[in-house]
């Protein structure tokens, strides 16, 4: 059977996202807990709840309040900016794990309606590019706050 929407490596993808993406909010809480000099199980309790957009600003905040880590400050106030707007990671992958996906047989156009935002609620094609792109991008953000927490002693696993 062919394959013309691409749906194992979408979904491959897709998996690969979530788990990028869990290592991206698991890093910002390291950051939190380390601030705050509690242990992982208290930290849990202070973030586990916590959406993505609000656990960064409390980072920024934390980090301007105790003015510790400069650059791990900085790098937070850049993927706050950039990876927030609508084309940015945290946003597509918002819809990719939360859109509604539909195609029509034999047509090899993938769509995408995604509801969480007044911006992304049309119907817009998904290219298999978005979800490349979406990852290569959830890579290059944990790579970059290791790079910085590792040689500070903030956890990383």
């Amino acid at each position: 059977m062919s394959d013309i929407h691409q749906i194992k490596e979408r979904m491959e993808f897709t998996g690969y996202i979530c788990t990028q993406y869990a290592h991206f909010d698991y890093l910002i809480s390291n950051i939190i807990w380390h601030v705050l000099e509690v242990e992982k199980g208290i930290g849990v309790i202070i973030t586990g709840s916590m959406e993505i957009r609000p656990k960064i600003e409390m980072a920024i905040e934390l980090l301007d309040y105790k003015e510790l880590f400069p650059e791990i400050r900085k790098k937070l106030q850049s993927i706050k900016n950039s990876a927030s707007s609508s084309n940015g990671f945290i946003s597509r992958r918002n819809v990719i794990v939360h859109g509604i996906f539909s195609s029509k047989e034999g047509d090899p156009k993938v769509m995408v309606e995604s509801h969480r935002k007044k911006s992304m609620r049309g119907r817009q094609e998904l290219k298999l590019s978005y979800y490349h792109e979406t990852h290569r991008d959830i890579i290059k953000a944990n790579k970059d706050l290791m790079d910085l927490m590792v040689p500070l002693g903030i956890n990383v696993h």
